[in-house]
């Protein structure tokens, strides 16, 4: 199931059956410092349980588990992610590059 932004309420939390497992964004260049904490902080505050954050430009990703409310890092760096949580999955972050 594809959940976009007009399938919820962003003041949320979100319906128990509609919350995703897991979001990805892409990171944007042009992006601000404070436009990246304001989308954690909308994600967290609706029950987000994992949030994946990808620069193909360095590469690199910051992997987010909600843990007691709040997002706690479980993986940051640019080599290979093999996480087994939410979904087992492997990550060869340079192929991702641009």
């Amino acid at each position: 199931m594809v959940i976009v932004q007009k399938d919820f309420d962003l003041s949320g939390p979100l319906p128990a059956n509609a919350v995703p497992l897991l979001v990805v964004r892409g990171a944007l260049p042009i992006e601000s410092v404070q436009d990246r904490m304001l989308k954690r902080d909308l994600y967290e505050r609706l029950g987000v349980p994992a949030y994946w954050i990808v620069d193909p430009t360095e590469p690199f990703l910051l992997a987010l588990r909600l843990v007691g409310g709040r997002y706690e890092a479980e993986y940051e760096g640019g080599a290979v992610f093999r996480p087994e949580w939410p979904f087992p999955v492997s990550l060869t972050l340079a192929d991702l590059a641009t």
